[in-house]
């Protein structure tokens, strides 16, 4: 649930925050059509097949609690914040320095699905550490991650594919800077999980 709401809100952002600003769309419909077929498979394959995260040591929660507490719902919320500003505010910068539409919002969509592979990752497990959301991820998790990023790869790099897209074919010093962009993103993710985890713990005090 923490995932489904933090992957949409860029998805919502980044559909308006063009338009306030006057700039050219960074998604279409096929876009999101794309994003739908990353985010479907990981709600109802990686998360809802994964062993529980140490769920059975925990006590029960309390009937009056929320199945979504508040501190979830604000996690979420910084973390599809964080997405957001960030490929906004990548794309704004490609276009303020002159690269071309479609190449900006190639290695826009590039950032938001590297970012969106990323958000699965944390969103695995409560730990917090770079490596925590990885520890015993499933073939069939791996089969989706390496899976995404083989597609995404073809549109990008594969001239047809690509004009279809409305992308323009990404150099690849430009293609790689916004992959690591995009992992660079589990840094500011475990980050707010940690606030998260500081913040339920003084409540619990």
């Amino acid at each position: 649930m923490i995932y489904t709401l933090a992957v949409h809100l860029p998805i919502v952002g980044l559909s308006i925050l063009p338009l306030l600003f006057g700039l050219p769309l960074v998604l279409a419909p096929i876009h999101i059509a794309f994003l739908e077929l990353v985010i479907d498979p990981a709600c109802s394959i990686v998360f809802e097949a994964e062993a529980p995260d140490r769920v059975m040591q925990q006590p029960p929660r309390r009937r009056s609690e929320h199945l979504l507490s508040g501190g979830n719902v604000l996690l979420s919320l910084l973390q599809g914040l964080i997405t957001t500003l960030l490929v906004g505010i990548g794309y704004f910068g490609m276009l303020a320095q002159g690269l071309a539409e479609g190449e900006a919002r190639a290695l826009a969509f590039v950032l938001l699905i590297v970012a969106n592979a990323i958000l699965i990752v944390s969103c695995r497990s409560t730990r917090v550490g770079p490596l925590a959301g990885l520890a015993g991820l499933s073939r069939t998790g791996w089969t989706i991650l390496l899976g995404t990023g083989a597609f995404l790869l073809l549109v990008t790099r594969w001239p047809w594919l690509a004009q279809l897209f409305r992308f323009h074919v990404p150099s690849w010093p430009h293609m790689l800077l916004a992959l690591a962009s995009g992992v660079l993103c589990l840094l500011a993710y475990e980050g707010v999980k940690w606030l998260a985890g500081l913040r339920a713990g003084r409540q619990a005090s």
